[in-house]
């Protein structure tokens, strides 16, 4: 799959300001409910229930990944530069917004010592899963890496993002999703 990259649009902006309505809503409401959709409504688009793993081989259902706090899970792989790029502001935006909003790396194409060599080397300290069978790849519909996924406390898919982003960014990004 070919890496892609491109800045913010107002598109972006906008399923920002969606994704921070639906945060803010989840906060407030009772579980497996939120302002503009719950896990059991029709248009909820959940995390597929396929399976990943952990870099020791161990299998970890997608869905358990969503425990009661938001997610930013980032697709990625060794040789993709853009991917490599973001991976510094990831791990530190990770620590930054620790306990309200958790990070995970998945990888779909490379073993587990180099997607664990690499994300070492770029100084990632947030969890790292592989997907060889790319399973969830394809039931998200990803094309290109790096690719992040934004997930409600609940489970459902928030907004998807193609591009790369720098530190800032993300952190704007983050900030008007989860603060507004």
């Amino acid at each position: 799959m070919a890496c892609t990259g491109s800045r913010p649009s107002r598109l972006t902006t906008a399923v920002l300001l969606g994704f921070a309505l639906l945060v803010s809503a989840c906060g407030n409401s009772s579980p497996g409910r939120t302002m503009s959709q719950g896990p059991g409504a029709p248009d909820a688009v959940r995390l597929p229930d396929v399976l990943v793993s952990n870099l020791d081989g161990t299998a970890v259902s997608l869905p358990s990944l969503a425990d009661g706090t938001p997610l930013l899970i980032n697709y990625w792989y060794a040789t993709c530069p853009p991917c490599k790029e973001e991976m510094p502001a990831l791990a530190a935006l990770a620590t930054e917004f620790a306990g309200r909003l958790t990070f995970i790396g998945i990888n779909p194409q490379d073993d587990a010592a180099t997607a664990q060599r690499v994300a070492a080397e770029r100084g990632t300290t947030y969890r790292q899963l592989l997907d060889s069978t790319q399973r969830s790849v394809d039931a998200l519909g990803l094309t290109g890496f790096p690719t992040t996924v934004l997930v409600s406390r609940f489970g459902t898919v928030v907004a998807t993002f193609r591009k790369s982003f720098t530190e800032g960014q993300l952190r704007d990004l983050i900030n008007r999703a989860m603060l507004s």
